[in-house]
């Protein structure tokens, strides 16, 4: 592996990518033949989304402060519920976000408004989940992190 400016990170990425792709170079693509194939392939094809995208990486980033957040501050049932089904959905859009624009992007040569446009909505839909996920990490957060500054703003023994 190199070594260098982001040259084992890369040579893992490259790697990785590789293991992912195994598959489809060594038996062409068809169908799964078991509930097992079906996982393994859905696992890849995150990996590879996680590997590939910037988007992905950063909404993952995200993931694991909201729920560091929430075990932090005690959230209750219902709270979880609001803040992972948000968090999976970003998630999920970009997964297929990512699988849309690859799927474009191998079908057309040129340029196409109407690519653009596919490509465009898609990232739309994204963008529209994580603006759901930071209005319920704002109501859910919002309050108790707001409560925190007022305690340390105030100073010890001087609590509102």
């Amino acid at each position: 592996m190199k070594v260098g400016r982001g040259g084992f990170r890369k040579g893992l990425a490259e790697r990785l990518i590789l293991f992912i792709a195994e598959d489809a170079a060594g038996s062409g693509v068809g169908k799964n033949r078991s509930f097992g194939a079906s996982l393994r392939n859905a696992v890849k094809g995150l990996v590879f989304a996680f590997l590939t995208g910037r988007n992905f990486r950063f909404e993952s980033a995200c993931f694991v402060l909201a729920v560091a957040l929430g075990l932090l501050l005690g959230i209750d049932r219902v709270e979880w519920v609001l803040i992972l089904t948000n968090c999976f959905l970003v998630l999920a859009l970009e997964a297929k976000n990512t699988s849309l624009e690859l799927s474009v992007d191998l079908s057309t040569e040129h340029y196409s408004y109407g690519a653009k446009g596919s490509k465009d909505s898609a990232s739309g839909a994204v963008l529209l989940a994580a603006l759901s996920s930071v209005v319920a990490g704002a109501l859910v957060f919002g309050p108790r992190l707001l409560s925190i500054a007022v305690r340390l703003l105030a100073g010890p023994g001087k609590v509102p």
